[in-house]
């Protein structure tokens, strides 16, 4: 692992196109290596395989273009990571492995060689450092254990510290696996993995984190990437729903995003160019859907998630900003005709947003009436300012 051709200067280009507004890089994973140049951890990318500050240059460019930050850590689920299961971890203690030895106790992390107060103090050592020095506008955490009695007094302190050195910050609380929130519902921003196990009504704001990838959350040989316009059409479902999305690139380790991915941020760009007032600075409605939602939601195993290949013109997510409302039809009309139901007072006024020329409408029985206009305005969703 080198990044020989990271460019941040050119990262943070990438992302400002494709409509997004914060961005940042995952400090740590499961790991326990650290991709800023550290102080109180001596495996980082500062001193070893880059020899860089990547997260600091990354967050220099990122907000040389008026981007917030983020840093996103996995660390609190590494004591014990590496360890083998039960039934091999005897043969594997016979074999003098590394993960044993304890001049590695601080990178393996597991109670052969340290404990797990030694862990906790360097994990909140690693947050203060990340938090002082780079001032990240959100904070995300994995899953992990966060609210047991050896742990809690680390996590609290630590939060505690960042929302005291910044003005206006933000805590991503995490559904985990186990389908358990990492700290207490009421704290922090509601965080899905995926839209995992998320109900269509959530009482507070919320985001999905998504992978780009379909088939590996990193760069594999042969990424199979989401398919562009569900994710543009299931991104316009979550704000309507008062929700966001997290996408995670994937990105060679030599340090460049793909083209393949420059691509598909390229196409939400041109998507939230013609539609973002739509999308940012917008709330939900006092409905946030018209159309079936239980078929977008399927069943994996124990847990749910969400699809959107199967939307069409009857599928329609509405949000508010200044007055107006904003209907998203979710697929085109084939008999051009867009017809929305909720609409029950007649507008003043109804445009589309990117359309050439003035759309014709009326009110009826039936709701809102919309013909559509002979060019579409982009691809995959199609907004109505409606005055």
């Amino acid at each position: 692992f080198k990044a020989e051709k990271f460019n941040p200067d050119e990262w943070a280009e990438i992302i400002r196109q494709s409509g997004a507004r914060y961005a940042g890089i995952a400090v740590i994973h499961h790991d326990g290596f650290g991709l800023w140049k550290s102080k109180v951890n001596r495996w980082n990318a500062g001193e070893m395989g880059p020899r860089r500050d990547l997260y600091g240059d990354l967050v220099r460019a990122l907000r040389s273009k008026n981007l917030k930050i983020i840093a996103t850590e996995h660390h609190m689920r590494t004591f014990g990571w590496y360890l083998p299961a039960k039934p091999y971890l005897e043969q594997a203690r016979k074999a003098n492995l590394d993960l044993f030895d304890a001049k590695y106790a601080d990178f393996y992390w597991n109670q052969f060689t340290s404990t797990k107060a030694q862990f906790v103090a360097q994990w909140k050592d690693k947050l203060f450092e990340v938090i002082d020095n780079y001032r990240p506008d959100v904070l995300w955490f994995d899953g992990g254990d966060f609210q047991s009695g050896d742990v809690v007094s680390a996590v609290t302190s630590t939060l505690a510290h960042y929302y005291n050195r910044g003005s206006s910050v933000e805590v991503l609380n995490k559904f985990a696996g186990n389908k358990q929130f990492n700290f207490p519902r009421e704290f922090g921003m509601l965080t899905f993995e995926a839209g995992r196990d998320r109900p269509p009504e959530v009482d507070r704001p919320w985001i999905d984190d998504l992978s780009i990838g379909k088939n590996s959350w990193g760069y594999i040989q042969d990424l199979q990437l989401q398919d562009a316009g569900e994710t543009i059409r299931g991104f316009a479902d979550r704000v309507s729903r008062g929700g966001g999305l997290l996408l995670s690139l994937a990105p060679t380790a030599a340090g460049e995003i793909p083209p393949d991915q420059r691509a598909f941020l390229r196409e939400m760009g041109d998507w939230l160019k013609v539609n973002g007032e739509a999308i940012y600075g917008t709330r939900p409605w006092k409905i946030h859907a018209e159309g079936d939602t239980q078929k977008l939601i399927v069943q994996r195993g124990q847990h749910t998630a969400w699809q959107f290949a199967g939307t069409t013109a009857e599928d329609i997510r509405f949000t508010q900003k200044g007055g107006r409302v904003y209907a998203i039809a979710l697929g085109w009309p084939p008999d051009g005709k867009l017809r929305i139901k909720s609409v029950t007072t007649a507008p003043k006024r109804v445009s589309m947003l990117g359309a050439a020329a003035p759309v014709k409408w009326s009110h009826t029985a039936e709701g809102l009436v919309v013909e559509t206009p002979s060019l579409q305005p982009c691809k995959y969703a199609y907004a109505l300012r409606i005055e």
